[in-house]
């Protein structure tokens, strides 16, 4: 059966074969009526056409594609939003083309090249960068953009020259903080990896609460030598949890009356380590995740945590990618904060702070020498004085 052509549809149409190519193309130059638009659309759809991609793209003619480049599709926020951005980019009208780095194996410059390459070889419009790791450099998005395809970026903090798209963590840490001292609770620990996004909006919620203020301490968790070699991708998520807790059970005298994690999985983990220490949650000590992962909605003892605003920020990147495409910008340096939402769960909703000590259990082991100590709040100025995100409110 030979294969079905433009020309062919043009006359079942009744309109010039140009005209075709112009709307199959989505060119922004053709002036075209949107009820002739529709109609070549419906006839192209009613009679199976499928392009000739590689006669097309010959010709110099547009790929209509579009390619998503994840680097952490283990971790599930990725996932998601790989997820919302290939229903944006379907619902563009664009076809779809995904990436993920660690399936070569790694997210080393190799791995980073070979799906470069493979998105430069099928010619996309545009690439949406997911998480992209330090690993991709500047210097890889310098190449992409010499090519002249558009880049926008989902969490890309480090690269210059694209809009970039992010969760306003900040806020939400703020948020969340604020949320526990409603509840009436005053010593309060931040489990953090140094991230200063945590710290100022932590410490920015107790700047009206003098007695939180100087009982708040940020434990940094301490990865046992060796131990990441022999973890799973997955374990790797939970067990900054994990150990934090116990470093917190083995150098503490009292328990923090909350805990706020860096993120849901690190909350999971600690949650594990309070139940096998026979402390309750939240009667003992509170504790606080954030990004909303599904996971912390189903357990025993449900999590609270602030919603990652994942389908915004997939929606508006690909809508800006999609401006940039389609108007043959040139991609502009911005970055977009899109604020979450709370949610309150059993692991903190309390109506009142606990009146716990340490009477009813021991430390299982003597006190780590690796410990990371806690962090005061009158030192927080030495921490953030390096960091270009300290807000000029901030008075610490």
């Amino acid at each position: 059966m030979p294969r079905l052509t433009q020309l062919d549809i043009a006359s079942h149409v009744g309109v010039s074969r140009s005209t075709v190519a112009a709307v199959l193309s989505r060119s922004p130059q053709a002036r075209i009526s949107p009820q002739v638009r529709q109609r070549i659309l419906s006839t192209a759809a009613a009679l199976n056409y499928r392009p000739n991609n590689q006669a097309q793209l010959l010709r110099g003619a547009k790929s209509g594609c579009i390619g998503v480049l994840s680097f952490n599709g283990m971790f599930a926020l990725s996932q998601r939003k790989v997820k919302a951005a290939a229903d944006a980019i379907l619902a563009q009208g664009y076809q779809l083309v995904v990436q993920e780095v660690l399936w070569y194996g790694s997210q080393d410059e190799q791995a980073i090249k070979r799906a470069v390459e493979g998105f430069l070889d099928a010619r996309v419009e545009g690439i949406l960068l997911v998480y992209p790791s330090t690993a991709f450099t500047q210097e890889w998005l310098n190449k992409i953009l010499e090519a002249e395809v558009a880049v926008v970026g989902i969490a890309g903090d480090h690269l210059h020259g694209i809009a970039n798209f992010v969760s306003d963590r900040t806020w939400g840490y703020e948020q969340i903080t604020r949320h526990l001292l409603e509840e009436g609770f005053r010593r309060l620990a931040l489990l953090s990896n140094d991230s200063s996004y945590e710290k100022i909006g932590f410490f920015k919620a107790l700047e009206n609460f003098p007695e939180a203020r100087e009982q708040a301490r940020i434990l940094h968790p301490v990865t046992p030598a060796n131990c990441l070699k022999e973890l799973s991708i997955e374990d790797q998520y939970y067990m900054p949890g994990v150990w934090g807790m116990r470093q917190i059970l083995e150098s503490e005298k009292e328990l923090p009356e909350a805990l706020v994690c860096a993120n849901d999985h690190w909350a999971l983990g600690a949650l594990q380590v309070c139940h096998q220490a026979d402390i309750r949650v939240p009667e003992d000590m509170a504790i606080t995740g954030f990004d909303n992962d599904p996971a912390g909605k189903y357990g025993a003892i449900p999590l609270t945590t602030m919603n990652h605003p994942v389908r915004r920020i997939s929606q508006q990147a690909v809508a800006r990618l999609v401006e940039i495409i389609q108007n043959n910008q040139v991609s502009l340096e911005d970055k977009v904060s899109i604020r979450g939402e709370l949610i309150v769960r059993k692991s903190s909703g309390l109506t009142q702070a606990p009146t716990c000590t340490r009477t009813t259990w021991s430390p299982p082991h003597p006190p780590s020498p690796n410990f990371h100590s806690q962090t005061p709040a009158s030192s927080l100025n030495n921490q953030l004085k390096h960091t270009d995100l300290q807000h000029k409110s901030l008075n610490i």
